[in-house]
């Protein structure tokens, strides 16, 4: 009797798996697909018309192959649920190049390797990038140019303790941010930085200036960093720039608009639990009849963009944004220009302020090859 109930048991299970495979043939055939999109890079294949060239070469077969398994119906649930179960218990994520540390809490890979130096350049290199840096500062001095650098925080600093006990075998050593650190603190170049200040809120802030599933400050961070920037300017150059105005500090216990952009990308079925409360600045422009608002062009990289688009169009004439040193981005603007049709002297010398704005994992390219361009445009003959 157990015998035939566990042939019936088997038998029930087989059918109820052929079943659902052949719903998801049918639905998928149909062009029926109900579920939510999955997030971050999703490769979707097309397929090659069917003729008999492409019948007889096989790349017909071969592209409905490819279409089939990036186009099945509920393919983003069950992908959500393959995340889920390799996440839970085996603590490993899909997205590229994201790892998960202690008490859940994800970094970008890159952020930890930049805090123990596996991507320091070395003092040579940040010396030399140093004195380009003064000499071109020199020369936009004398067209009434201002030039601002500015290190955003890197997670992995930040939250240094978090960081998963397989990386303790590494040892700490020089790291490009200290390095540049050093140099600009002594020089005459304006430097701002944010990693320091980051790291010294953080036992006394009273909301998450990072969360433990994004990969960038968080908003109210970002809003604080907006704060002291405008103050940076008004007090080391001319500019009689425009006030942010408190207005409303809404309170959340969930994580909203960029704040969880990594785990957004792991394509999980459930959220993350994460620090709360959560913070969220309102603000207003101060009307000032005495404001000189400049014009500025950001060189940066995606730390910028959490906020820099409403700064640009409050307090910088709409602003030029040069992302990672590759394109070159005007507010209102769809187009994007790649930065090797740009005139660089033009567009430097048409903007105020030039303002260098990179995380600490990217500066073993501090400018993305910007300042050598523009020095080559100064002083190579």
């Amino acid at each position: 009797m157990e015998e035939k109930r566990g042939i019936k048991l088997k038998g029930g299970i087989y059918n109820v798996f052929l079943i659902g495979l052949l719903l998801v043939m049918i639905f998928s055939e149909v062009g029926w697909h109900t579920e939510s999109t999955l997030n971050g890079y999703v490769s979707i294949k097309e397929q090659v018309p069917f003729t008999k060239e492409s019948w007889f070469s096989g790349k017909y077969q071969e592209s409905k192959s490819e279409y089939i398994n990036s186009n099945f119906a509920f393919r983003s649930g069950f992908v959500r649920v393959y995340n889920q179960v390799s996440y839970s218990l085996y603590s490993k994520i899909s997205a590229k190049d994201v790892v998960k540390g202690k008490d859940n809490m994800v970094f970008e890979i890159d952020y930890i390797e930049t805090c123990y130096g596996k991507d320091y350049i070395g003092k040579e290199k940040i010396q030399e990038k140093l004195i380009k840096l003064q000499k071109v500062n020199d020369t936009l001095k004398k067209l009434n140019k201002e030039l601002i650098i500015a290190i955003a925080p890197g997670k992995g600093y930040y939250y240094d303790e978090y960081i998963p006990d397989k990386y303790n075998s590494l040892q700490k050593g020089m790291t490009n941010y200290t390095g540049y650190a050093e140099v600009l603190s002594k020089s005459n170049l304006h430097f701002i930085d944010y990693q320091k200040w980051f790291k010294e809120m953080k036992d006394t802030t009273s909301y998450p200036l990072f969360s433990k599933t994004g990969t960038h400050w968080t908003v109210y961070g970002a809003y604080l960093a907006t704060d002291s920037l405008l103050s940076f300017i008004r007090t080391k150059t001319s500019f009689e720039i425009s006030r942010m105005i408190k207005d409303e500090l809404f309170i959340s216990e969930t994580t909203l608009e960029t704040d969880d952009d990594i785990e957004r990308s792991m394509n999980l079925l459930f959220d993350i639990k994460d620090f709360s409360p959560f913070a969220y600045r309102r603000w207003h422009k101060e009307e000032s009849k005495n404001e000189r608002n400049p014009k500025m062009m950001i060189v940066g990289d995606s730390f910028w963009s959490v906020f820099g688009w409403a700064l640009a169009k409050n307090f910088f004439n709409n602003g030029k944004f040069c992302f990672y040193g590759m394109e070159y981005h005007t507010l209102g603007e769809s187009n994007v220009v790649p930065i090797g049709k740009l005139d660089l002297k033009t567009e430097f010398e048409w903007n105020d302020i030039i303002l260098i704005f990179q995380t600490d994992s990217n500066l073993n390219d501090l400018g993305f090859g910007v300042i050598e361009k523009l020095y080559d445009v100064y002083f190579k003959k």
